[in-house]
């Protein structure tokens, strides 16, 4: 099983992400990019920021990735990526 993890201080490029989850032996790769709502909750959304500890994140994501997988592999050979950009301090 395939799992990616990245936990970067750099804009995300979806393309690298894409690469980096492409896999021959699965029909399809999908990818889910998150946007800020505004308004929300009646106010105006301007950013949203991010920390991370990273030695705490990096293998929580791993470990969530590596279920996510698993629970899908039965079905379709599967990997998974998750890739997480904190704000900059």
């Amino acid at each position: 099983m395939k799992v990616t993890v990245l936990l970067s201080e750099e804009p995300l490029s979806l393309d690298a992400a894409f690469r980096a989850v492409l896999d021959p032996a699965c029909g399809g790769t999908a990818l889910f990019v998150g946007t800020t709502r505004s308004p929300n909750q009646g106010r105006e959304v301007d950013e949203l920021q991010y920390e991370a500890y990273v030695e705490l994140a990096r293998p929580e994501m791993e470990r969530v990735a590596r279920k996510a997988a698993a629970s899908a592999r039965s079905t379709w050979p599967t990997g998974s990526g998750w890739w997480a950009r904190p704000s900059p301090a």
